[in-house]
């Protein structure tokens, strides 16, 4: 019959214990972390209007900010034409241009009627 030594199951169970807390340890911060992540997805579908899952999070992410970069893309662009036309009016090439329009320009403006503005009423302070 062989011989049980009491220390070696001793520093088993020990062993074991320790293996066990660690498991319970990591299971309950991927239980905390999963409820986190399933309340931050309840507080973006209720504030984004559309379902959002754990499993979507990160296509949603990509789209929303794909659609940031492309809007910061267009108002630059449209910012950078702004500039250019102001560069342009400073540098005179505007009054220019409208000094060199001829009536033609305009088409039959004679449909307008008469383009005087109206005598101007002053405001009795009461």
């Amino acid at each position: 019959m062989t011989k049980i030594n009491v220390e070696d199951i001793k520093k088993y169970n020990a062993a074991l214990k320790q293996q066990k807390d660690r498991a319970n340890k990591l299971i309950a911060q991927r239980d905390y972390k999963k409820a986190e992540m399933e309340k931050a997805c309840r507080e973006l579908s209720e504030e984004l209007g559309i379902d959002v899952t754990p499993h979507n999070v990160k296509d949603i992410l990509e789209e929303r900010k794909r659609k940031i970069e492309n809007a910061v893309k267009t108002g630059n662009e449209i910012l950078q034409r702004i500039q250019d036309e102001e560069a342009r009016i400073i540098s005179g090439e505007v009054i220019e241009d409208v000094g060199s329009l001829d009536e033609s320009a305009f088409g039959d403006v004679s449909i307008l009627g008469d383009l005087t503005p109206p005598p101007s009423v002053d405001v009795l302070e009461l």
